[in-house]
């Protein structure tokens, strides 16, 4: 495993979530179980007051600190330290191989993540605590407001070219597939309907779709049994539901000569609001799917695009025909019927991020490559003219600590870049901003750490 260079306030932020992890044993292999996480402490002393762990057979109560590597102990000389001598329980994220011996119960925490630190470090740049504070703050309220938005703008045309660049490492190693621009469309389509907690899974999903198989399959619930199936949705032999049973009755005739499925337990569920469940969402790319066979979509993406006439509404109005199966209008699960009927069809905020973050990008570097520049470029004007796709946690964090109002696609896309490429890693120095602030000022603190 890679070990990225997380700061503990970011190894803090793993922690807090239980869902990141699982099984956890200590350095001396006794088995740990949080009773109570304690409170996060913003002062002097250990990272988390009062919590209560039990370690073998035994509940302590007392602080948790929170490391990089199992050496910080005595390097941070907590040993010697009073305010530490209430630490129960010590989590370093990496096992730095030093054979250090400590007096505190420790846990490797990379040892028991439950899914890739590269997973968890993009959910959790995507979903920044109230702590979050940019390096720059409230300095870059000096800065004038023209200015601020002109950059951003410019960031936010780099954006469109970073996902383009995107799409192309996909599209080269696929090289001679005849279905690859297919599977383009597919892959960053589910991609945008995991939304930030499911996004990755949403990849690995897409991934591990045999293109020449489905284009063999006649039937409608065909598509939805081969996503559920690959996505691990059709095990539970205690379901007694009549569609569930239909699904999960093509799966096991299909599933031998299949890929291996996820496990359930990738997915997450937890803080979402049930019509953004991944079930739902797997339900909507199985109809997708169907469509890239059927109708086929891409093709008819490139109609659009050649006719130029009013490109966004015509591919806000194909995104908004595509309709899930009857069964999810009462339902957000398998067997579990909610109380109210539901929409069949994706948000028109979520279709305008697909069409932002996935269609232009797409169809521009599509035209690039097929040498009609006019129409790569209206992919471009259109991208820059569109106006602003829905806030999210980042885009609100950073327009409020930057003292703007983002109002175009252009300027939202670009305050998501600035935090993602320049803010979380440090680049200050090469950020306008940054640099008018921390540079031509003689500030020597630009590389402090970002609060997640």
């Amino acid at each position: 495993m890679k070990k990225l260079d997380l700061n503990e306030n970011f190894i803090s932020r793993i922690w807090e979530n239980p869902l990141y992890y699982d099984a956890l044993k200590t350095t001396d292999n006794r088995k740990i179980e949080v009773i109570d996480y304690g409170v996060r402490n913003k002062d002097s002393g250990a990272d988390f007051k009062n919590a209560t762990v039990k370690i073998g057979d035994s509940v302590f109560k007392g602080d948790i600190e929170i490391h990089r590597t199992v050496r910080d102990w005595l390097q941070h000389n907590h040993h010697t330290n009073e305010s530490y001598k209430q630490v129960v329980l010590n989590v370093a994220m990496w096992d730095d191989e030093s054979k250090v011996s400590i007096d505190v119960p420790t846990v490797i925490l990379s040892e028991h993540l439950t899914r890739s630190i590269h997973k968890i470090w993009r959910e959790i740049i995507n979903n920044p605590s109230p702590q979050f504070k940019l390096p720059c703050y409230p300095d870059n309220q000096m800065i004038d407001s023209a200015d601020k938005y002109s950059f951003l703008e410019r960031l936010g045309s780099q954006r469109l070219f970073y996902r383009v660049d995107r799409i192309r490492e996909h599209l080269d190693a696929m090289q001679n597939d005849r279905y690859k621009w297919e599977k383009i469309l597919f892959a960053f389509t589910c991609e945008a309907l995991g939304f930030s907690k499911n996004k990755s899974q949403f990849l690995s999903l897409a991934d591990k779709v045999d293109f020449e198989k489905v284009s063999l399959f006649e039937d409608d619930e065909e598509y939805e049994a081969y996503l559920f199936g690959l996505g691990g949705f059709l095990n539970d032999e205690n379901i007694i539901d009549e569609y569930y049973l239909r699904l999960k009755n093509i799966w096991d005739k299909m599933k031998s000569d299949c890929a291996e499925p996820m496990k359930l337990h990738e997915w997450v569920f937890f803080c979402l609001r049930p019509q953004n469940f991944p079930t739902r969402r797997i339900a909507f790319a199985s109809v997708f799917l169907k469509k890239i066979f059927r109708e086929k979509l891409f093709g008819e993406l490139i109609k659009i695009s050649l006719s130029g006439n009013n490109l966004k509404k015509s591919f806000q109005k194909l995104f908004g025909s595509i309709e899930m199966s009857p069964y999810w209008i009462n339902h957000f699960n398998f067997s579990k019927q909610s109380p109210s009927e539901s929409s069949l069809n994706l948000g028109t905020e979520r279709i305008k991020d697909i069409i932002i973050n996935v269609i232009y990008p797409m169809l521009y570097l599509y035209f690039s490559s097929e040498n009609n520049l006019p129409v790569a470029e209206a992919m471009m004007d259109e991208y820059s003219r569109t106006d602003k796709a829905s806030m999210n946690e980042v885009t609100r964090a950073m327009q409020q600590q930057l003292n703007i109002k983002v109002s175009s696609t252009l300027q939202c896309q670009g305050t998501i870049h600035l935090h993602n490429m320049y803010c979380i890693k440090g680049r200050c120095n090469e950020c306008e901003m940054g640099s008018y602030i921390f540079v031509r000022e003689k500030k020597q603190d630009y590389l402090k750490i970002i609060l997640y």
